[in-house]
């Protein structure tokens, strides 16, 4: 059925089928509506992952282009290499770089706001990064941006890190970063931290999971994605702070891609946020703490 403004919208479920144990279903699902007449397919490229799905990624974007379709990756950019082999795809997403930026601002700002947090009363901030899993390029990127901005800043000469040991690397797992956590309690290396920054909400929230269970003062806590739990942390004080990835912005600037695509107009039409390099869209993050 067309909206008002003249466009058809045709709609597909993955069913939690598109995943890599079974990337082709996607690729037909998007073939289906390209054979029904769209004109621009949003896509969510985040679940076709390893070979198989780096195939399904270029064999729908092969089929696109011989169609004329431009695919819309939603959630997570498309890789650069699309990019550069594929004028038919656009990328609304949010980049790892941003939210590194974002978290690191949001420290700083809290830092600031809280001169009680600096338990030692040295002037400087001693902290701990659970960084995830090392092997996952945006969780490298968000760290590494984290650090180039709390460096960069006016409290860039008052920071000391204090690094993780090789046993203490952790992955996304809750529980794994509870384990690492309640160690430092029980050796007393918690002592020698003020703030703790994670990579994920996940990861944050089983640092806090530590502290509760040995009836311990949390300290500041700061995480990424705002997950639910982590909101509700943050609003009851458990939580400094975390980062929110805005997929509901996300998603209205991806529609409004595809139907311009749809109706002749220019894939920018009515957007006010700039296309980098003329291909992909980074929706801005949001802070989320509880003084704001």
């Amino acid at each position: 059925m067309a909206n008002e403004r003249g466009a058809t919208l045709l709609f597909e479920s993955a069913n939690e089928s598109q995943n890599k144990e079974n990337p082709q279903y996607q690729v037909e699902q998007v073939k289906k509506m390209i054979d029904q007449g769209a004109k621009s397919v949003i896509v969510v490229f985040q679940a076709l992952k390893g070979k198989e799905g780096d195939t399904a990624k270029q064999e729908i974007l092969e089929y696109a282009k011989a169609k004329d379709v431009t695919i819309i990756a939603a959630r997570r950019p498309a890789d650069k290499s699309l990019h550069t082999r594929f004028a038919n795809v656009i990328s609304v997403a949010s980049s790892a770089e941003e939210a590194g930026a974002y978290q690191g601002k949001m420290v700083i700002d809290q830092w600031t706001k809280h001169p009680e947090w600096d338990l030692n009363a040295d002037g400087k901030m001693q902290f701990m990064i659970l960084q995830g899993d090392k092997k996952n390029k945006k969780m490298d990127v968000r760290t590494q941006f984290v650090m180039r901005t709390l460096t960069g800043s006016e409290i860039g000469d008052k920071l000391e890190r204090i690094p993780m040991t090789a046993d203490e690397e952790t992955n996304t797992e809750r529980g794994k970063a509870k384990d690492i956590v309640a160690n430092w309690i029980k050796t007393g290396k918690i002592k020698k931290m003020e703030v703790i920054i994670g990579n994920t909400d996940d990861l944050v929230l089983g640092a806090l999971d530590a502290f509760k269970e040995a009836n311990e003062k949390p300290l500041p806590l700061f995480g990424m994605n705002a997950i639910d739990e982590a909101q509700e942390a943050v609003k009851n004080g458990e939580m400094a702070g975390t980062v929110l990835q805005d997929v509901v912005g996300q998603s209205k600037i991806s529609y409004q891609i595809a139907e311009n695509i749809a109706l002749g107009k220019s894939p920018s039409d009515g957007i006010d946020i700039p296309f980098t390099g003329g291909t992909t869209v980074n929706v801005p993050y949001a802070i989320i703490v509880k003084d704001i």
